[in-house]
């Protein structure tokens, strides 16, 4: 529904997510957890087109990075705006990168 979605006045910006964007293609959490990287072609071709109908349409592309050396790949596709990453993938790494430094003997 991008073209739908962009064609609303005042709406000057898609901020992309990948990982919503997975859950409507894959309504079986099960399944969902698998894909992890969101390597998919479905899903990545919802977002190719996603990425193409908003510059088309003129308007600014957003996204969320997964890791910050991601963020520059994504604006190489032509984003506009990358947040580094997602409150709660900071939260795990940062409590896995913790529990990794607790450990004994390290």
């Amino acid at each position: 529904n991008t073209e739908e979605l962009l064609a609303v006045d005042g709406i000057d910006m898609l901020i992309t997510g990948p990982g919503d964007l997975a859950a409507d293609i894959e309504p079986n959490f099960e399944r969902l957890a698998a894909y992890g990287s969101y390597d998919n072609p479905e899903l990545t071709a919802a977002m190719e087109k996603m990425e193409r109908t908003t510059k088309e349409m003129g308007r600014w592309l957003g996204g969320v990075a997964r890791h910050p050396a991601q963020a520059p790949g994504l604006f190489a596709r032509g984003y506009d705006f990358v947040t580094i990453t997602a409150d709660i993938w900071l939260l795990a790494d940062g409590a896995k990168r913790a529990l990794e430094e607790a450990k004994p003997g390290r």
